[in-house]
């Protein structure tokens, strides 16, 4: 279906502008719930994309996949990709059965809500994610002790959380 509009009687447009409609994708897992801040990290989603009502085509040409990792009216988004999961026996000729997102860069640690949108506008999943400070590492004291083991170690850096 296309688009036209007029501001004119009846002088419309001709652009040919693509209006599509899909029924609903289901978001039913996802690959990992947490990873430490500032590393690129793929996120796999198991999607059902209904293949038996939607058009790959249509889906493949047209969709705007975008993650969205919200939290206390703090949104990163990411783009998302159509992939087949690691689980999936190899086929050529296999549909995509997941989505693929990468966290974003410049996150911040937290807990977050991942969504999914195939539209950039219209989000769903409610997964919840969290990001992790880095851990680093900066000295261990002391460095050497008995064979046998037994010699208490301190370790000092940043990143540590509580168990």
């Amino acid at each position: 279906m296309t688009v036209e509009a007029s501001v004119l009687n009846d002088v419309f447009t001709t652009n040919n502008i693509e209006v599509w409609y899909y029924s609903p994708l289901t978001y039913k897992s996802i690959s990992d719930s947490t990873t430490p801040s500032g590393i690129p990290k793929p996120i796999m989603i198991d999607t059902d994309f209904a293949w038996g009502s939607n058009d790959y085509n249509h889906i493949f040409t047209y969709a705007n996949f975008t993650c969205r990792f919200s939290a206390s009216g703090t949104s990163y988004y990411s783009q998302a990709y159509m992939a087949n999961s690691v689980l999936t026996q190899y086929s050529k000729d296999a549909l995509p059965n997941a989505l693929k997102c990468n966290v974003p860069d410049n996150i911040l640690a937290g807990s977050y809500t991942l969504d999914i949108s195939i539209n950039g506008a219209d989000f769903f999943g409610g997964f919840a994610f969290s990001v992790t400070d880095v851990l680093d590492i900066s000295r261990i004291s002391p460095q050497s002790g008995p064979q046998g083991g037994s010699t208490p170690v301190k370790i000092y850096g940043t990143g540590f959380t509580s168990a």
